[in-house]
């Protein structure tokens, strides 16, 4: 096999390896501390000094209960919104306490 038939075959190899790991890090959650504002029914904002505001949907058939000051979400990374899996109460892993 050819040098110039090679090259084709592991560039498409390439670009399919980097399509799945991309679909495999979007379904992976992170966890995001800080203070909650703009809530709504459908979504709020944590907000950190160190990060740019993260705003969250809250998923069809969710319902937060206490989502002002300070908390902890376990969020699915999207654009133009993260999607809440999970609030994290202190001693979860995850949590980091308030400052």
């Amino acid at each position: 096999m050819s040098y110039m038939r090679l090259f084709p075959l592991l560039f498409a190899i390439a670009i399919l390896a980097a399509i799945i790991g991309m679909s495999a890090n979007a379904s992976e959650t992170v966890v995001r501390c800080g203070q909650v504002s703009d809530v709504t029914p459908a979504s709020f904002v944590v907000s950190t000094p160190d990060n740019d505001p993260l705003r969250v949907v809250v998923p069809d058939g969710k319902r937060l209960s206490e989502t002002s000051g300070y908390m902890c979400v376990s969020v699915l990374p999207g654009k133009p919104a993260a999607q809440l899996v999970t609030i994290l109460a202190p001693g979860m892993p995850g949590y980091v306490a308030q400052p």
